[in-house]
């Protein structure tokens, strides 16, 4: 199999577990998220499970191209969609639609038991 560089990481929330490969990527690919995802790792956040601060983020970890509602991506052949969910997980949860492959990235908006319909 042929190895090829990441061109792009697509962030489906702002949690640590989602973007924690944005530092050792991100000044080589693109990084893209919702406009909430970027202001969460620029600033320290407090969550409400741990009174331990998180971030900021180093600058290299911050996503690039950002959107608030949605946005679309022309990429290889595949057509990808990204839809905010406002009230999901976390305030700045993105659906990633692969349209061609079919395929669906709920990030934590779907836990596989219950949906996490709680703000963090």
């Amino acid at each position: 199999m042929e190895k090829r560089p990441v061109r792009f990481l697509l962030n489906t929330h702002w949690h640590y577990d989602h973007v924690g490969g944005n530092a050792v990527y991100g000044p080589e690919a693109i990084i893209v998220a919702q406009e909430n995802v970027r202001k969460r790792l620029m600033t320290q956040q407090i969550p409400f499970w741990s009174r331990t601060a998180i971030g900021p983020s180093p600058e290299r970890a911050w996503p690039v191209i950002t959107f608030r509602d949605m946005l679309g991506i022309h990429f290889a052949g595949e057509d990808v969609e990204l839809d905010h969910y406002a009230n999901g997980h976390t305030d700045g949860d993105s659906v990633v639609h692969f349209a061609h492959a079919n395929v669906v990235a709920v990030g934590d908006i779907f836990l596989g038991k219950a949906s996490v319909i709680s703000r963090c």
